[in-house]
């Protein structure tokens, strides 16, 4: 005996094994004896364990819904499939004052994480702030349900921002829409000032496709993000071959003859016979080289390269290809002229201006040119040069002088 014990003494792993089997394992009676503990059967292996539905808690064996609910709350329950607790419907696991866990309440565990105005949501089964509040960040960063929703919404998107109760989110009052400032922050910003800024004066807001459009009579060029003023011509005759065609003005049923560039597919343009198509003008009311044409329900855009008047039921089939050449490189004498026409055609030759005041008109197109003379309102000027940004050329007399172009009225 004093042998087996001096040997257990130098082997500690194979002494505690005998002591935690002793000691704490549910005693090992033989299924003889197993009737005479409660709830407790066979396992077939010669030892007793407790039945179905039951758990041992320290000293017998007692029903798991019992057991879970005198240990974690009367929010639990015995889960028979995995064995073990958990929480019942609108229940979840949290920590009690003594630091041990148990189920509580599901709206109590909403309101101790966002607040008193947070409440459980089943259909989610998660937490959410109660009608007319939303979820914020407090001061320190934490998220809670302490703002009502307008006042949310304002602090995130401006004054112009209001609580949606029955979507729960922040939309924008009549006549704004969430749009970025120019801090790229999202707020609801007017309709009116978010397409003039997105495009220009000439655009605002359609209701029905919830977007910025271009006002009647003008067209949004891409390449500009411009809304242009458009004149709209119906397209009579076309020939693709030549690129030539013959538009008549919709105003006053004037018909032109002209020549055409790329970037209007064939196909596309075929389709305009007998419609409308739309015209960008450099200057107002006055078609000339260099015009644009477009095909606003194709996107396509090619520019004028010649133009001639021609008087009404003039047809492309009486021009020959000696009558209209193809576009030299070198550019016409004068702008917007065709350099050979069939006969009975009005040429597009001159252009003039007109001053409401009267203006220095200068030797040369700068402001400390000297003065050669001033001009007339009432007095129409022969413009012989427009290529400058700033300042127009006009006829005086016998001489040429340059006037500042903003002052000028040209037709």
């Amino acid at each position: 005996m004093i042998l087996i014990i001096k040997k257990l003494f130098f082997k500690p792993r194979l002494l505690f094994t005998i002591i935690l089997v002793t000691f704490f394992i549910i005693p090992k009676l033989t299924s003889a004896n197993c009737i005479d503990y409660p709830n407790m059967v066979d396992d077939w292996n010669g030892h007793c364990v407790c039945g179905d539905g039951y758990v041992w808690n320290g000293s017998v064996c007692v029903s798991g819904s019992f057991y879970c609910m005198s240990t974690y709350g009367i929010g639990s329950q015995y889960d028979y499939a995995s064995k073990n607790c958990k929480c019942t419907n609108f229940y979840v696991w949290g920590v009690n004052s003594f630091g041990q866990s148990y189920c509580m309440s599901a709206d109590t565990s909403c309101k101790n994480l966002y607040g008193t105005n947070s409440l459980y949501d089943s259909y989610s089964n998660s937490c959410k702030c109660t009608a007319g509040f939303v979820f914020q960040k407090d001061a320190v960063g934490n998220l809670s349900c302490a703002i009502d929703g307008n006042t949310a919404c304002i602090n995130n998107y401006g004054i112009n921002s209001q609580y949606d109760y029955a979507s729960g989110k922040c939309t924008c009052a009549n006549g704004f829409i969430f749009s970025y400032d120019s801090y790229k922050n999202l707020k609801c910003l007017s309709v009116n000032d978010v397409c003039h800024s997105t495009f220009d004066v000439n655009s605002s807001y359609s209701p029905l496709s919830s977007k910025c459009e271009c006002n009647n009579g003008y067209i949004l060029l891409n390449q500009s993000n411009q809304c242009i003023k458009k004149y709209d011509f119906k397209l009579l005759e076309l020939d693709t071959n030549k690129k030539n065609a013959i538009i008549q003005n919709t105003y006053d049923y004037s018909n032109y003859l002209i020549e055409y560039g790329l970037g209007c597919n064939d196909g596309s343009f075929q389709l305009y016979k007998n419609r409308l198509i739309a015209l960008i003008l450099n200057l107002d009311s006055f078609i000339s080289k260099g015009d644009k044409i477009v095909l606003q329900n194709d996107n396509q855009t090619c520019e004028i390269n010649s133009v001639g008047k021609v008087p009404a039921g003039y047809s492309l089939e009486k021009i020959s290809d000696t009558v209209l050449p193809a576009v030299s490189p070198v550019a016409p004498t004068v702008a917007g002229t065709i350099t050979t026409l069939p006969p009975k055609v009005e040429r597009v030759n001159k252009k003039f201006a007109n001053f409401n005041n009267s203006y220095n008109i200068r030797k040369d197109p700068n402001q400390k040119s000297k003065i050669i003379s001033q001009t007339n309102k009432k007095t129409k000027y022969e413009i012989t040069d427009l290529s400058n940004k700033d300042w127009v050329k006009i006829k005086v007399a016998k001489k040429e002088g340059w006037v500042m172009k903003k002052f000028a009225t040209i037709k």
